[in-house]
């Protein structure tokens, strides 16, 4: 998405221009549009770092003992009631993620210094770009659908190799559930907790967004990413240790809510924010 902004905005004028003077496709693509790009996609590169570095789900579920991420490590250390050794792994987590912080918010920074003077505008592809274009999405449909739909076979699969309903029938059965006796209970938990959830982050959030943008502020660039930095796990084990006697506490699940998802609702209206045009701003004001 960070990508497809920074391109669909800029000035098509400027890759006519390069054109008219002899540019082929690939110099276009070289010296005038990608020197546009490369900004959100060091600043992307950061953010998908970010949230790969604190992946615990997908290492816990797939990877061996010898792929064991920190964040599995922290979990394992929780497990055993070694809080220390939690804390320690949290430090060295935070110091790589730190680092990384720092990469990306000079990133942002950066392509917001670019003018995005032109109109989102649809260009057809042609040629190379057509196959191209075709081979990324089978490519993209074939690494996202296939394990979607291996999982639907799976569930509609009976031992014998027939399709059955029988697995989803036994989820509104008495202990249909694995870890509680009710399901409707944790449909209702999911909405209740994202609805909560929502309802605070989202103001947090564009306030936030409002005060880096009107401040210019690096320190506040930064705080908005803190969160980003603090993977769930991390922040887990650090409300076990600061709020020990308040952990079964309703507010204190749906602050951890807040806090992780909150930088993803500054980062995206600090992105709208920073593509408005000052001429528009002067212009009510007048």
């Amino acid at each position: 998405r960070s990508v497809s902004s920074a391109v669909s905005g800029m000035d098509r004028d400027l890759e006519n221009a390069a054109r008219l003077e002899g540019a082929t496709s690939w110099q276009v693509l070289r010296f005038v549009t990608l020197p546009f790009a490369l900004p959100a996609l060091y600043s992307s590169a950061g953010l998908v770092f970010l949230y790969c570095f604190a992946s615990f789900g997908v290492p816990l579920l797939l990877a061996p003992p010898q792929y064991a991420t920190l964040e599995v490590e922290i979990y394992s250390a929780v497990l055993r009631l070694d809080l220390g050794t939690a804390g320690a792994l949290s430090v060295a987590q935070l110091l790589c993620t730190g680092a990384a912080t720092l990469l990306y918010t000079g990133a942002g920074a950066r392509a917001a210094g670019l003018a995005l003077t032109g109109s989102p505008s649809r260009v057809p592809a042609r040629g190379f770009s057509r196959v191209w274009l075709a081979l990324h999405i089978v490519f993209a449909l074939t690494l996202t659908l296939a394990p979607l739909i291996a999982v639907l076979w799976r569930s509609l699969e009976s031992a014998t190799g027939t399709l059955t309903f029988a697995h989803y029938l036994a989820l509104f059965e008495a202990g249909g559930s694995i870890y509680s006796s009710d399901l409707g209970l944790a449909l209702f938990n999911n909405l209740r907790f994202a609805g909560l959830a929502l309802l605070i982050a989202v103001p947090l959030g564009v306030t936030h967004a409002f005060a880096v943008w009107r401040t210019r502020s690096r320190l506040l660039d930064s705080l908005s990413l803190l969160p980003l930095m603090v993977s769930a796990t991390l922040l887990g084990v650090a409300y076990i240790v600061t709020f020990s006697a308040q952990t079964a506490q309703l507010w204190l699940l749906i602050a951890a809510y807040v806090l992780i998802s909150y930088p993803f609702v500054t980062r995206a209206a600090l992105t709208a924010l920073r593509a408005l045009e000052p001429g528009i701003l002067e212009a009510a004001r007048v």
